[in-house]
């Protein structure tokens, strides 16, 4: 066999396989989606995000909950705490949830 049609074959063969697969990328990508768990709506958006005052508000309360399990904070972490409730409350979220998860870390790892 002439070796231009040994490289026509071998050029043709590389197109089938990317037209293959690529379908077979296609077909897998076009597959239904799978229903919600039971108990999750999938249609219902989920009511709290983390940048809610709603979130943050639930977060102050773990980091209250946090400090009472460890008494002997140090000062700046319940500050931190205060001021990110403060902030939460003044409609502040992103910064309260800043100050809190910064607390929550300082009192889950002491120094």
């Amino acid at each position: 066999m002439p070796a231009h049609k040994h490289r026509m074959r071998g050029a043709t063969t590389s197109v089938v396989l990317t037209c293959l697969l690529g379908l077979a990328a296609g077909m897998a990508l076009a597959q239904p989606a799978q229903p919600a768990q039971p108990g999750w709506p999938s249609a219902q958006p989920p009511h709290m995000t983390s940048d809610s005052v709603e979130f943050c508000r639930q977060l102050g309360g773990q980091v209250q909950q946090e400090q009472q399990t460890h008494p002997d904070a140090p000062a700046h972490v319940r500050a931190l705490s205060d001021e990110g409730r403060t902030l939460c409350e003044q409609g502040k979220p992103r910064r309260g949830i800043a100050r809190l998860r910064w607390a929550m870390m300082l009192l889950r790892n002491p120094p």
